[in-house]
């Protein structure tokens, strides 16, 4: 995902919980071997009320790693990296 894409997609949504009664709440783990990348998307996704950025990974490894031991809902991961890609 470009950074102009995650960009635009995180600028819709609002900061505030979606449901109002049940607060959803999501930890994520970030993947990609571009760091410039990675922080931003860090940055616009901990402005979000309702997700937990609970790691931050640049290789396909780090983010199974921390995956096995964080316990996230999602993992975030760019699909094309050296070594282990994002599938």
């Amino acid at each position: 995902m470009h950074l102009e894409s995650a960009s635009h997609l995180l600028a819709e949504m609002s900061t505030e919980p979606r449901d109002q009664g049940i607060c959803a709440f999501m930890r994520i783990i970030l993947c990609d071997d571009q760091t410039v990348i990675r922080k931003r998307l860090e940055m616009l996704l901990r402005l979000q009320a309702d997700i937990e950025v609970v790691g931050s990974a640049e290789n396909g490894a780090e983010a199974v790693r921390m995956a096995e031991q964080l316990q996230p809902d999602l993992v975030l991961m760019d699909l094309k990296m050296p070594g282990m890609n994002g599938i």
